[in-house]
C-alpha cells in the first residue's frame, strides 16, 4: 500500500551540501532519480541506469518515458504538492527493451538551483509482484477448479455432468469455447458429447478415430496437444473451414485420464492467444484429471443403474415366461418384453422347419413383426447372422451388418445396423434362435450377448416346459376322448342289445301277421278295393320286416370273415346316384374329389353305404336354401388307412351339440330321432375306424372318416 506523509515544504540543499549529496547519490546501491515538476530529468544515478537500462541523462528525456502509465506521474506530483512526501508508491514501468516491470517509489520535494524538484528512490519489486500475481492466479485457478468440481459432482447424470463441465470451464477460466469428446473403447473412437461457446454447428457431432485430428492425437499420445495458431493448420481443409467460421486462434486438446484409463478428450478453443507456460499446462492436466474422475464415477453409477434395470427387466421377462404355457404366446411375450425393457430396435424368434431346414419366423416384436409373420418370412440355411449362428451353435453379433456378404435386409427393417443371434437350446436339443436388431446411434456389445443369452436359456427351459405341458394336455385329451368313446360304445352296445331284443320280439308277431295276410290274399270273394288295400298292408308289413332285419344285422357282432374288400370311391358314386335328384331339387351342387390310387378296405359295403347316405341326407337337411356338398377321398400310406370327408357350407353344428353329436337321441333337427349319427358311429367303430365332426371356419360342417386297410384287432 502506498504511504503518504504530510510534509509540504521542500527541503533546500546549500552549496557544499549539494556536492556532497551528488557524491553520495553516485555511490548509492539504490536507484535515484531527480526530476522537475514538468517531468524533465535532472539527474539519474548510475544504479538507475544499471538497473533499468534507461539512459535518462540524455537531453530531452522525460520521466514519461519511464512510466508505463503517464497518469502515475500526475498522481505522484499531486500527492507531493499535497503532502510533500510519498512512501512506497507502486507502479509499472517500461524497461529499455520495453519489458514491463514493477517498482516501488519513495519521493519528496527538494529545492535545487532555485527550483523545486522531485528526488525519488526507486526499488525494483518485479519479482515480488510476479510472485504475488502467480499466487493470486493459482488461488483463482484453485477456486475455479473447486467451483467446477462442485458443479460436476452435483449431478449423477453423465450428460448433465459434461454440460456442466464445459459451461464452468468457459465461465470460470474466461475461455471462449470448450467441448468434450468421449472415448469408445470398443470402436476406438472419440464421439462428441458436450460443448459450450461455439457460434456454429461446424464441430458438433464430431466422430474421430484415435489418432485422427487434433483430439485424436491427444488421445493417442495421451498428452496435451497445443496449437498456438489454428489458422496455420492447413492439412485439414474441413477443420480449417470450421476454424475460420468460428474465428478460433488458440487450441488445447487435453486427454481425460483417470486410473490409467482414457475417458475422452477435453478441447479448449480461444479466439486470441493463450499462455502455454508449465503452470497453465499443469493446471489443465489437473482439471482434466478431475473431469476424468467425475466421468468415471458417473459411468460407474450409470452402469450400476443399468445393471439394476437389466436385473429388473430379466425378472419381468422371467415372470412373463412363467405365466405362459403356450409356446407361441411364450415366444411372442419374450420378444415384446425384450424390446420394451432393453430398447432394442427389433426382436424376433426363428424356428427351424424340419422338412426344408429353413428358419421360419414364429414371433416378432411390434406391428412390423406382425406383418413379417403374416408374410411367412423365412431364411435359408446359412443365410445372414441367423444362419451362421445356427451352423456354429454359438452366439454371434456384428455392429455393421452391411459387412456380411450373406446378410439379407428385410424391407420392413431398413434401420438395422447391428444384429445379434443367440441359439435357443436345452442341452443338445436345438429349439430355435433369438435374433436382436439395433439401429444407430445405439450399438450392441458383449453385455448384450450376456443378457440375451440369459433370456435365451430361460426361454429354452420355458419352451421345454410348454412342450411337456402340451404333451400332457394332448395325453389328457386322448384319455378323455377314449373314455368318451368307451362310454359311447357301451351306450351303443346297450342300445344295440335293446334294439335287437325289441326287433326279435316284433319279428314273431310280424311274421304271424304276414302269414295271415298271405292266407287272406288267397281268399276268394274279396272286392277289388279290398284286394288293393290288402296289397298295401302286405307291402308295408314286408317293409317293416326288412327294417327289423336291417336293425338286427346292424347290431349283430360282425365277424372278420364277413368283411369283403370295398371300393369306397364306388360307394360314394352309388350313394350319389340315389340322392342326385333329391340334391338337384334342393338346389345343392355336388363335387367329388376321389383319390385315383385309393386302395380297397375290408368292410361291409351295405353298412358303409348306409353311413354315407346318412351323412349326405343330414347335409341336405342342413342346407335348406341350397348350397354345396363336397366329398373327398385320400390314401394315407404312412398310417395304412384311407381318409373320407363329407363337407357342406350350411349353418354348421350348434357348438353346444358338437361334443355330443354322436350320442344317442342328440339332434339339432326339429323332427329328428338322434339315432342316425349314433348308428353311423357304431358302424365305423365296427370297422375299427374313426369318425369326427367339426365346424368349418367359413361356415358349414365337415365329417371326417378314417378306415384302416387291415382288420387286425388293436393291441
Amino acid at each position: 500500500m502506498n504511504q503518504l506523509h504530510r510534509q509540504k515544504k521542500p527541503r533546500t540543499a546549500p552549496g557544499p551540501a549539494k556536492e556532497l549529496l551528488f557524491s553520495v547519490l553516485e555511490n548509492l546501491p539504490v536507484a535515484v532519480l531527480i526530476t522537475r515538476l514538468n517531468g524533465s530529468v535532472v539527474y539519474a544515478n548510475p544504479r538507475f541506469d544499471e538497473q533499468f537500462g534507461l539512459d535518462l541523462k540524455k537531453e530531452g528525456r522525460r520521466i514519461a518515458d519511464f512510466y508505463d502509465n503517464p497518469k502515475d506521474q500526475q498522481d505522484i506530483i499531486k500527492f507531493l504538492q499535497q503532502d510533500g512526501v510519498i512512501q512506497d508508491y507502486e507502479l509499472r514501468i517500461r524497461m529499455a527493451d520495453n519489458r514491463p516491470a514493477w517498482v516501488s517509489v519513495s519521493a519528496r520535494l527538494f529545492e535545487y538551483g532555485g527550483e523545486t524538484v522531485i528526488i525519488s528512490s526507486i526499488n525494483d519489486i518485479t519479482e515480488r509482484k510476479q510472485t504475488e500475481e502467480s499466487l493470486a492466479c493459482q488461488v483463482e485457478r484453485l477456486r475455479a477448479l473447486h467451483t467446477i468440481d462442485q458443479a460436476v459432482i452435483s449431478s449423477l447424470d453423465l450428460r448433465k455432468i459434461l454440460e456442466l463441465l464445459v459451461r464452468q470451464i468457459t465461465n470460470q477460466l474466461g475461455l471462449d469455447a470448450a467441448s468434450v469428446l468421449l472415448f469408445d473403447p470398443q470402436q476406438q473412437r472419440l464421439n462428441f458429447a458436450a460443448r459450450q461457446g461455439f457460434r456454429t454447428d461446424a464441430l458438433k457431432y464430431t466422430r474421430l478415430e484415435v489418432g485422427a485430428g487434433l483430439a485424436g492425437r491427444a488421445a493417442r499420445e495421451r498428452k496435451i496437444v497445443h496449437i498456438p495458431d489454428l489458422t496455420a493448420v492447413n492439412d485439414n481443409p474441413a477443420l480449417s473451414s470450421s476454424i475460420a467460421k468460428e474465428g478460433f486462434v488458440a487450441y488445447f486438446g487435453v486427454p481425460l485420464i483417470a486410473k490409467g484409463r482414457l475417458f475422452g478428450v477435453l478441447e479448449i478453443f480461444h479466439r486470441s492467444v493463450l499462455p502455454s507456460d508449465p503452470a497453465w499446462l499443469s493446471y489443465l492436466e489437473t482439471l482434466a484429471g478431475q473431469a476424468a474422475i467425475s466421468i468415471d464415477n458417473a459411468r460407474l453409477i450409470e452402469i450400476t443403474q443399468k445393471h439394476l434395470k437389466e436385473t429388473e427387466a430379466l425378472y419381468k421377462i422371467n415372470q412373463g415366461m412363467a405365466a405362459s404355457i403356450d409356446a407361441i404366446q411364450l415366444m411372442q411375450d419374450v420378444v415384446e418384453l425384450l424390446q420394451q425393457n432393453f430398447g432394442y430396435f427389433h426382436v424376433q424368434i426363428f424356428v427351424r422347419e424340419p422338412e426344408t431346414g429353413d428358419f421360419v419366423l414364429r414371433a416378432a416384436s411390434g406391428a412390423i413383426g406382425k406383418k413379417m409373420i403374416a408374410q411367412g418370412y423365412r431364411l435359408s440355411p446359412g443365410e445372414g447372422v441367423i444362419g451362421y449362428s445356427a451352423e456354429t451353435g454359438m452366439p454371434f453379433f456384428t455392429n455393421d451388418v452391411d459387412d456380411l456378404i450373406s446378410f439379407k435386409r428385410h424391407p420392413l427393417l431398413p434401420g438395422t445396423k447391428s444384429e445379434l443371434a443367440i441359439p435357443i437350446r436345452v442341452e443338445e436339443q436345438f429349439l430355435g434362435l433369438l435374433d436382436i436388431h439395433q439401429s444407430p446411434p445405439e450399438m450392441l456389445s458383449e453385455r448384450d450377448v450376456q443378457l440375451v443369452s440369459a433370456v435365451a436359456d430361460q426361454l429354452a427351459v420355458a419352451l421345454q416346459k410348454a412342450d411337456l405341458y402340451a404333451d400332457l394336455q394332448r395325453a389328457l385329451d386322448q384319455e378323455k376322448a377314449m373314455r368318451a368313446q368307451l362310454i359311447q360304445s357301451e351306450r351303443l352296445t346297450v342300445m344295440g342289445r335293446l334294439l335287437a331284443s325289441v326287433s326279435h320280439e316284433l319279428n314273431n308277431p310280424l311274421q304271424a301277421i304276414q302269414n295271415a295276410l298271405f292266407l287272406l290274399k288267397e281268399e276268394k270273394g274279396i272286392s277289388a278295393q279290398g284286394q288293393q288295400d290288402l296289397e298295401i298292408v302286405l307291402s308295408e308289413a314286408e317293409r317293416m320286416a326288412a327294417m327289423i332285419a336291417r336293425l338286427r344285422a346292424t347290431y349283430r357282432t360282425a365277424q372278420d370273415e364277413n368283411f369283403q374288400p370295398v371300393n369306397v370311391n364306388n360307394l360314394v358314386k352309388d350313394v350319389y346316384a340315389l340322392v342326385a335328384t333329391h340334391l338337384r331339387h334342393n338346389g345343392i351342387s355336388f363335387a367329388f374329389h376321389p383319390d385315383p390310387d385309393l386302395p380297397l378296405v375290408p368292410g361291409l359295403a351295405d353298412q358303409l353305404r348306409q353311413v354315407l347316405l346318412n351323412l349326405f341326407m343330414n347335409a341336405v337337411e342342413a342346407m335348406k336354401n341350397g348350397g354345396r356338398l363336397d366329398v373327398c377321398t385320400l390314401f394315407l400310406p404312412e398310417n395304412s388307412e384311407i381318409f373320407l370327408s363329407v363337407a357342406d357350407n350350411g349353418p354348421g353344428i350348434e357348438p353346444s351339440l358338437l361334443p355330443h353329436i354322436f350320442d344317442a337321441f342328440v339332434t339339432g333337427k326339429q323332427n329328428g330321432t338322434g339315432l342316425g349319427l349314433t348308428i353311423s358311429y357304431d358302424i365305423i367303430m365296427k370297422h375299427r375306424g374313426r369318425i369326427q365332426a367339426e365346424n368349418n371356419p367359413k361356415g358349414g360342417a365337415t365329417f371326417s372318416i378314417w378306415l384302416p386297410l387291415g382288420t387286425e384287432q388293436d393291441t
